[in-house]
């Protein structure tokens, strides 16, 4: 089985050395390893050199013009040759089983596209699991000493967890035949999870593989609400449109009433999204998304959905007007 290891990386040398340390700590070594490097201007070339030479498996640089994360995703994607591909981003690290384990779930599992564990938080110990609702299409499966998720290939018909890129293993040939969309800015891996989901089976541990950190400048976790409400509500307003539009995909044109599920957790992004928007100052955003709810279930309770989206986009606007951060 041949693996290959890649990392994406924007101006984050600091953190980027402790990643390329975790792959070169893996009980069970990549075959190869692929840095993209998304047009750094903190010196990450200058690192990449150095550690290139002294690397002690066999790795290729390469540096791109600043494009965003997800058409550096397919960079690394294009790039790799193997059967598997392993994603880490340049801000987490593997434990040094992980991809020792996922070699061994691919192996049992010659029908999973995506195979792997859990990532931790910020504090080492305590696992990234969604709720509940999004293991439905799981089944738990006790297997020796560890127990086991196992979702069958189906098109999605309801949300279900996507692991972490960083904490998973994918079948490359799969992974090639998908590809990043590269006009997400978040929430493409989920996009990518789900896809691969419906032309195999996902195979999970419950099992950290991973650790990750949160960082002041991260698109997902790292802006205080306290100290600057109007930008992080522009970060939420941004992730639950990502999220809609993952949803709107995977829906792919059918009825609402075949999918309830599924266009239930869209309205619920609609609507955070839209509300956030205009917590940001994005009126025109916020009203947009409102009227997009109307799509999605009866009129009975879509039409009063929306006014009432309507009505506090424009509270939170006229609000925000005053918010100086």
């Amino acid at each position: 089985m041949n693996i290959v290891a890649v990392i994406n990386t924007f101006n984050r040398v600091s953190e980027l050395r402790a990643a390329l340390d975790s792959i070169e700590s893996q009980l069970r070594k990549p075959d190869s390893v692929i840095v993209v490097d998304d047009g750094s201007t903190d010196g990450t070339q200058v690192f990449m050199e150095g550690f290139t030479k002294r690397c002690s498996l066999p790795l290729r640089y390469i540096r791109k013009e600043n494009s965003g994360l997800y058409p550096s995703r397919n960079v690394g994607l294009i790039a790799a040759e193997g059967d598997y591909i392993a994603f880490l981003d340049d801000d987490d690290s593997w434990r040094k089983d992980h991809l020792h384990r996922c070699e061994q779930l691919a192996s049992k599992n010659s029908q999973a596209t995506v195979v792997g564990g859990f990532i931790s938080s910020d504090d080492g110990d305590t696992l990234v699991i969604p709720g509940e609702k999004y293991l439905n299409d799981f089944d738990r499966i006790r297997e020796a000493n560890v127990s086991l998720l196992c979702r069958k290939a189906k098109v999605p018909d309801k949300p279900f967890f996507a692991p972490h890129l960083s904490a998973c293993m994918l079948k490359l040939s799969s992974a090639k035949s998908v590809m990043f969309d590269e006009s997400f800015r978040l929430r493409g891996d989920i996009l990518m999870v789900w896809k691969l989901g419906a032309l195999g089976d996902v195979v999970l541990e419950e099992k950290v593989h991973a650790d990750t950190k949160i960082l002041p400048e991260s698109l997902s976790s790292g802006i205080d609400q306290d100290a600057c409400p109007k930008k992080f509500s522009k970060q939420r307003a941004v992730a639950s449109h990502c999220q809609f539009r993952v949803i709107e995909q995977t829906i792919a044109g059918r009825p609402s009433s075949l999918v309830p599920d599924l266009a239930s957790e869209a309205t619920s992004e609609l609507c955070s999204a839209s509300t956030h928007y205009a917590k940001s100052g994005e009126f025109v955003n916020g009203l947009t998304l409102a009227f997009k709810v109307l799509a999605f279930g009866p009129l009975s309770r879509s039409l009063p959905l929306c006014a009432k989206l309507m009505t506090a986009a424009v509270f939170y606007a006229v609000r925000a007007r005053f918010q100086n951060c």
